[in-house]
């Protein structure tokens, strides 16, 4: 018994092997992915994350950043710049 179950198994693996493989060949032109909608999808999450880093920035450190300004405009000019950077 335990061979008929083995040799089964195998069946049902290459069938879905072969199914697998004949499903991703006749795959039709039209529905692959657009180069346009996936790079607007990426500039959306892209421009999403730099807007939440901009305003994380600005929440936590708008004091420091204050007073650095009415301090020392070169070092703010400087920080601002890393901080666009990083």
């Amino acid at each position: 018994m335990p061979l008929a179950y083995e040799s089964q198994l195998l069946y049902y693996r290459r069938h879905a092997i072969g199914t697998c493989f004949a499903v991703r060949d006749q795959v039709p032109q039209d529905k692959t992915s657009h180069p346009l909608k996936t790079f607007l999808v990426e500039l959306l999450v892209y421009a999403a994350l730099v807007i939440f880093y901009v305003m994380f920035v600005i929440a936590a450190m708008e004091n420091w950043l204050l007073g650095l300004y009415d301090q020392n405009k070169r070092r703010y000019a400087v920080v601002a710049l890393l901080l666009i950077i990083i």
